[in-house]
């Protein structure tokens, strides 16, 4: 990873501080145009076909698409409580990351998706992911890995480095029957705001780059894929501000 990207990312933070503090109405929008499209990016790379414009007026006006699945809708739905509970994501307020805050995410994440043994609870069973070769631990060691996850420095952040850590080493141990993708990126976006920076937007375009480096067991290929990420949101935050 080159040290010239993290220099463009330190840049663009400061620039954004400049703006500081945020006008409300500017907050407004920006609140939700991050809701919308972190919602459709996030359920699309699990392969849920909605659009923008469908998740837009799911959301917004209560209207559904007839050719949608019953799973579809509640996938939107879903996120959409789960962003209404953290819609602070742009203020100095800190989520701190443990593992009833983690556990209550994934009831509220799955409500409905899942048999109500599956929620709020760690994985009992073996997961496979369809398509990769990837060798998940076992049931048995999922609590004590999770113990040793939320004990971690990373999970109190101090560096975009202390972030990656929050997604990747989440994923390696995939504690959950299903949804361990989605938690994941509101975990590193809560993780983003604890250091001050803005919440990001994995766009489903670069899913198959997305998935490839987290099959890599080094961190450095998450790593560079990750912050490229966080440059590319930013570059748009400076934008919206500049526009707004």
């Amino acid at each position: 990873m080159s040290p010239e990207i993290i220099s463009k990312i330190e840049k663009l933070k400061a620039e954004l501080d400049s703006f500081r503090p945020f006008d409300q109405s500017q907050l407004k929008n920006l609140r939700e145009w991050f809701r919308i499209g972190f919602i459709q990016n996030s359920n699309a790379i699990e392969w849920n076909s909605s659009t923008l414009s469908e998740v837009k007026v799911l959301l917004e006006d209560g209207i559904t698409i007839g050719w949608k699945t019953v799973r579809e809708i509640r996938e939107t739905l879903n996120y959409g409580d789960v962003m209404l509970g953290l819609d602070n994501l742009f203020s100095d307020q800190k989520f701190k990351i443990t593992e009833s805050f983690v556990l209550k995410l994934h009831r509220d994440l799955m409500r409905g998706l899942l048999e109500k043994v599956e929620c709020w609870t760690w994985r009992k069973i073996n997961i496979y992911v369809t398509g990769s070769e990837e060798e998940f631990p076992l049931p048995s060691q999922v609590p004590y890995l999770m113990q040793e996850y939320f004990s971690s420095e990373f999970v109190l952040p101090k560096t975009i480095q202390d972030v990656a850590k929050i997604h990747f080493d989440f994923v390696k141990i995939h504690p959950f029957v299903d949804g361990n993708g989605r938690i994941a990126r509101l975990l590193m976006n809560i993780g983003l705001i604890g250091i001050w920076y803005f919440p990001i937007v994995i766009p489903v375009a670069v899913r198959n780059e997305y998935i490839s480096s987290l099959k890599d067991k080094h961190f450095e290929s998450w790593f560079d894929f990750f912050v490229q990420q966080v440059y590319e949101n930013h570059k748009d935050y400076v934008r919206f501000f500049s526009n707004n």
